[in-house]
């Protein structure tokens, strides 16, 4: 039960703020009196081992070297998941090779409901979008928005649809980066909620 609540900590559901902090509270309440149920008797164990001080002083240390251990190896685990994430492509929907990237978001496709809605919602069509874009989609492609705001447009696309395209490529970069994020967490929790 202790993993349960532990991996629904470490990855909550996609939705808004208010939903989030009911959930997280859910989640933090089942953990910690959880936790409390586990680690009382845990660290009580260690003293009913032995009627020797010296002996609970040597089980003692070894139980606090093992809990420092175990969590510097728990720091290490979101960035293994993330790395993960990564090696195996598991958000390649919402993290295209740039090239693909800057040719949906110069077709008007946005990445804006994918981090409050998640997978499933990775690019859709954003009218306001595609109606500043209109008719600069070529132009667009070339353009890199890493120098945005300092680009100076040129005669042949307006300001607005380069602010518009360089503001879609950020957040899809963005919704990136919360996917592999959100997966290097959700790794954490599943990998230590299997060990609880």
């Amino acid at each position: 039960l202790l993993g349960i609540f532990f991996y629904g900590m470490m990855s909550p559901p996609f939705g808004d703020a208010d939903g989030l902090e009911a959930w997280l509270l859910a989640m933090l309440i089942g953990y910690t009196v959880g936790s409390a149920v586990a680690v009382v008797p845990y660290e009580a164990w260690g003293l009913e081992l032995s009627d020797s001080p010296n002996e609970r002083l040597r089980i003692s240390f070894a139980l606090g070297v093992t809990d420092i251990v175990g969590t510097l190896l728990l720091l290490r685990l979101p960035i293994a998941g993330f790395r993960f994430s990564k090696y195996i492509g598991m958000n390649n929907k919402i993290c295209p090779l740039r090239h693909e990237l800057v040719r949906r978001c110069a077709r008007g496709e946005s990445c804006a409901l994918f981090n409050s809605r998640g997978p499933g919602y990775e690019f859709w069509v954003n009218t306001t979008f595609v109606h500043l874009l209109a008719g600069y989609q070529s132009e667009l492609m070339k353009v890199d928005c890493d120098n945005y705001p300092h680009i100076s447009t040129a005669s042949f696309m307006e300001g607005e649809a380069v602010k518009a395209f360089c503001q879609c490529t950020d957040l899809c970069m963005q919704a990136c980066e919360n996917a592999d994020r959100s997966f290097g967490f959700s790794f954490t929790g599943g990998v230590l909620g299997i060990s609880f």
